[in-house]
């Protein structure tokens, strides 16, 4: 069995290992169930099969699901508000830009 060794931040450890423990797991055992789902929720079965398309309404049922289970556990992503996104844009111009 091969080792993965990972640094993660001392606070993300803690949350990691908490979660693990409330499921009944290791951190390794729940850190490896975590990227197992990952692959699954991405339709990825083997190194040749990226982001394959949906066969079947089965199949996005399934995504979809996959989706609410990594939110729940993760929770949901905060959408950046329209002012952030203004001001990325605009750094983003400018960045390319002489300033004159």
């Amino acid at each position: 069995m091969a080792r993965v060794h990972i640094d993660i931040p001392d606070e993300e450890h803690g949350r990691f290992r908490r979660l693990a423990e409330q499921d009944g797991l290791t951190l390794g055992e729940w850190m490896t169930k975590a990227a197992k789902l990952h692959v699954k929720s991405r339709g990825i079965h083997d190194e040749q099969k990226y982001g394959k398309p949906f066969k079947s309404e089965e199949e996005i049922r399934e995504f979809f699901r996959l989706c609410d289970e990594l939110t729940a556990q993760e929770g949901p992503e905060r959408e950046p508000d329209w002012e952030e996104h203004k001001k990325v844009i605009l750094e983003s111009m400018m960045s390319g830009s002489t300033g004159t």
